[in-house]
């Protein structure tokens, strides 16, 4: 990531260029997958850490571009199109709106109202911070499902579970509260 920035800064010409090959090649490569495993389910999933690092500006320049032609090569019409990141991609939620974005797991900083804000259709699958559920009592954990249903859920469109996945060293104990609220 480091090295793309420093890239989009001092090269931006030949990240443009960069930008372009990356975007046909993505497609090309995820059409010969889709081909050699006989799955022709349209529907994209895409597990990105590294977006967040960028602005506003330099997503909708050089992030944007690649994923709408990635989606509307393999996620046509009304479809899965699920984003992952375990980054605080508050700032791009309305992009990702606007590409379609529909099942969402986005890192624990980003508000589970937020994302119901600025993505009214979408799913959210897992806002609970991991660390939350490690370390937390049983209070404020069952507090933070109750929080997030309030701003997200109650009408729908949240699955309880953590954002992005559980923190190492989290007992069986709190896994079966957690399952249990």
């Amino acid at each position: 990531t480091e090295t793309v920035l420093f890239g989009l800064y001092h090269h931006p010409h030949m990240m443009r260029r960069f930008r372009d090959i990356l975007m046909v090649k993505m497609v090309e490569f995820n059409q010969v997958l889709r081909t050699f495993s006989g799955n022709n389910e349209p529907g994209w999933w895409i597990t990105d850490d590294n977006s967040a690092f960028f602005n506003r500006k330099m997503y909708r320049e050089y992030c944007f571009p690649i994923l709408q032609a990635v989606l509307q090569a393999m996620a046509p019409g009304p479809c899965r199109r699920y984003q992952h990141s375990d980054s605080s991609m508050g700032h791009l939620l309305e992009m990702q709106r606007e590409l379609g974005i529909n099942i969402t797991n986005y890192g624990p900083e980003v508000d589970a109202g937020l994302i119901r804000e600025k993505m009214p259709e979408a799913m959210i699958l897992g806002q609970t911070p991991p660390m939350l559920v490690r370390n937390g009592s049983p209070e404020e954990i069952r507090q933070r499902v109750i929080d997030d249903f309030r701003k997200a859920g109650a009408g729908g469109g949240l699955t309880v579970a953590t954002a992005g996945s559980l923190a190492g060293g989290t007992g069986m104990g709190r896994l079966r509260f957690y399952m249990q609220i």
